[in-house]
């Protein structure tokens, strides 16, 4: 069945009078190839600036190096999955599974059970519309024994505990990426995920919508700048190198360049902006 229009329109809108008015928020903190490269160990160290070491007012920081990343916050197509699809990736799976399982990974479910939270403008963005409802009980199913759930925009979200789904949500009036940030922070306070923003980091695939979502949150933004690579269904099925980015993607790519060539530095976290 095909995906009905899901355009977010507000968010293009957004995305262009922050590049007039603040462009800091379209520059990741972290850029990584695709989610596959996303460190499992001692993320927060990746996220901070060379600058910092060098920076007289940084150095009265150090006592809070490195940030402590409590949870994450995970876009969907085309960072879990291909644009439109169901499938993560086997090697995809493999990387959610290491940071479930891994005993050092700051995600371990049994050590922090709700430090993944899948956030899509598709799967769970408007459980009134039966097909993103149906995408995302699907991807909870496919997920029940790592224990991430898929967040519903605008609904209180019950807590998955590994092997069970989340009930389907009451009607409501959905928000999309970034605006819906302030009830994905709501979530995770309320699960005891984390105490501040900045224990937040965000991963997805678009300037526009993940990495302005991450500056508006006051957490913290990895960019993953080629998507997914590997093919799913068909005669892709498998095949490596693949580029399922969109036009407005490819033209982030090239924004992102001739913003860092500008000097235009990442937004930080409250407390971590100055003296980079």
């Amino acid at each position: 069945m095909p995906r009905p229009l899901n355009s977010n329109v507000p968010a293009f809108n957004l995305a262009i009078s922050t590049l007039l008015r603040n462009p800091s928020l379209l520059v990741p903190n972290y850029t990584i190839p695709t989610f596959l490269q996303l460190p499992e160990d001692n993320l927060g160290s990746h996220l901070i600036p060379p600058s910092y070491f060098s920076s007289p007012s940084g150095n009265a920081k150090k006592h809070h190096f490195p940030p402590k990343i409590r949870a994450l916050v995970i876009d969907k197509d085309n960072t879990l999955t291909p644009p439109e699809s169901r499938i993560i990736p086997p090697a995809y799976m493999q990387k959610l599974k290491s940071l479930r399982t891994k005993p050092s990974s700051p995600f371990n479910m049994h050590k922090n059970p709700h430090g993944i939270l899948i956030v899509s403008n598709t799967a769970g963005s408007d459980p009134n519309m039966p097909l993103y409802e149906e995408e995302a009980k699907h991807l909870e199913s496919i997920l029940s024994h790592l224990g991430i759930p898929v967040f519903r925009s605008g609904v209180p979200l019950k807590a998955v505990a590994p092997g069970q789904t989340t009930e389907a949500p009451p009607k409501h009036h959905p928000l999309k990426k970034p605006f819906s940030f302030p009830s994905i922070l709501a979530h995770l306070r309320a699960q005891n995920a984390i105490d501040s923003p900045d224990e937040v980091a965000v991963v997805g695939d678009r300037l526009g919508t993940d990495v302005i979502m991450a500056g508006l949150m006051g957490s913290w933004s990895i960019w993953t700048q080629k998507g997914v690579t590997v093919g799913v269904e068909g005669d892709d099925e498998g095949r490596e190198g693949m580029d399922f980015r969109g036009t407005l993607a490819k033209w982030e790519v090239r924004l992102e360049r001739y913003l860092r060539r500008r000097g235009v530095a990442p937004a930080m976290p409250k407390g971590w902006e100055g003296g980079f």
